[in-house]
């Protein structure tokens, strides 16, 4: 006999593909207007979720003093990048090239020493790449939305697939290609709702949709559908597969003195953005950031295991972001 334990983690990876279905549907019905609404109203509460979830889990980095050293260069990184650079594209990906980098050297356990030293190397080979132009597209444009959002959820539904064996996480996959292929190919029809309300706030998401296709300078048409439609997607079911997961997240274990403050900040977050979405989005994008780098060294360890066909057992219980 089943465990309800058992049970309820069986519904929630059958609950994938309807979630999947969903997104899609949100992708067709408010192409444009979907990716803006998902970032305001679900983004917060993800960002905050989240982090908390890794800080119980040592940002999936065991020595402390890599870990410390990791935190401290990317928050005060994305800080300097952010707010006071005056390049901050250069800049910016210079310190993508960092993160990235360094939480590639964390699978290798090294002590702190070296993993301190590699991380200089890393730091002077990307100061010689701070200038290509494929670098700063890569890592500091599409790295933080469209490839954290798309790819690396996509690589999370694949591990727990290939970890688990069952059925419901294979067609989970499967429709959730299938549902990024269809936007593609079929593109939704180009109908914005509110004009105006898109208009002012388009230039959030313009440069990532342009990258993936869209025609810069040229009215909404096939393109820009495309790009807004997979956006759309990909925003919605990576903040609704999180939110799924209630067995991975306890909700009801958190404590107070955690849970309290988690949501009177979603609150506050998600009033910013209805009392002006320009305030909401420069207040927020400096924790949209922080959450795509603190979760870089489990991100790494996900690639590893779907490589090498199997999970580590530390990160088994990550069940996707």
């Amino acid at each position: 006999m089943q465990s309800a334990a058992s049970t309820l983690k069986k519904r929630q990876e059958w609950a994938q593909p309807a979630l999947v279905v969903f997104s899609l549907a949100v992708a067709y019905l408010l192409p444009f207007e979907g990716v803006l609404l998902s970032y305001a109203l679900l983004g917060p509460a993800h960002y905050l979720t989240q982090l908390n979830w890794l800080h119980d889990r040592d940002y999936f980095i065991a020595d402390r003093g890599s870990r410390l050293l990791f935190l401290a260069v990317g928050v005060g990184g994305l800080l300097y990048a952010l707010y006071l650079s005056r390049e901050s594209g250069l800049h910016g990906t210079l310190y993508m090239i960092v993160m990235v980098g360094m939480a590639v050297i964390l699978l290798g356990r090294f002590s702190f020493a070296t993993f301190m030293a590699l991380t200089l190397v890393v730091a002077g080979g990307g100061w010689w790449l701070k200038d290509v132009p494929a670098a700063y597209v890569i890592l500091a444009l599409l790295l933080p939305t469209i490839i954290h959002v798309a790819l690396f959820t996509l690589l999370f539904l694949l591990v727990g697939a290939q970890k688990r064996g069952d059925l419901a996480g294979k067609v989970t996959a499967l429709c959730w290609i299938g549902a990024a292929a269809l936007v593609v190919a079929v593109p939704p029809a180009i109908n914005v709702l509110w004009p105006e309300w898109f208009g002012g706030h388009r230039r959030y998401f313009d440069a990532v949709a342009q990258r993936m296709g869209a025609g810069p300078d040229q009215p909404l048409d096939r393109g820009w559908s495309a790009a807004y439609g997979l956006l759309t997607f990909a925003y919605t079911y990576h903040y609704l597969n999180w939110f799924s997961k209630t067995e991975l997240l306890q909700w009801h274990r958190i404590a107070p003195a955690r849970l309290y403050p988690i949501a009177a900040l979603y609150v506050a977050s998600v009033g910013l953005y209805l009392y002006d979405y320009a305030l909401g989005f420069a207040v927020l994008l400096l924790l949209s950031f922080i959450h795509v780098i603190a979760e870089l060294p489990l991100d790494a360890q996900v690639m590893r295991a779907l490589l090498r066909g199997l999970l580590p057992r530390r990160a088994a219980t990550s069940g996707g972001d």
